[in-house]
């Protein structure tokens, strides 16, 4: 009720990657969903929020240690960050995309 759109929520326990929390938060003033994923001991945050973004369909970034991937996909910007490896936070990223 706090959201104008429902976030896609996806069980990636089997690849390896589980959801372990959510919460609303806010970037740049908009709230946004906010799912944390786990890989071992590393969370894994995917803001997602609806409406264009202002930035690339798909983006790859390294920010001071931490992942970050960005893509949009059926109207909704999505936003991946940990400080995983970037091999794992591709084959997350992929796992996420793929279902």
């Amino acid at each position: 009720g706090k959201l104008d759109f429902s976030p896609p929520v996806e069980d990636l326990s089997s690849s390896g990657f589980p959801l372990v929390g959510g919460r609303i938060d806010h970037v740049a003033g908009q709230p946004v969903a906010a799912l944390v994923y786990q890989r071992r001991l590393h969370p894994i945050n995917v803001f997602i929020w609806s409406g264009a973004s202002r930035t690339a369909a798909s983006d790859t970034r390294s920010i001071r240690g931490f992942q970050v991937r960005h893509w949009i996909r059926n109207g909704m910007s999505f936003w991946a960050v940990s400080d995983v490896n970037d091999a794992e936070l591709t084959q997350f990223v992929r796992a996420l995309q793929a279902s």
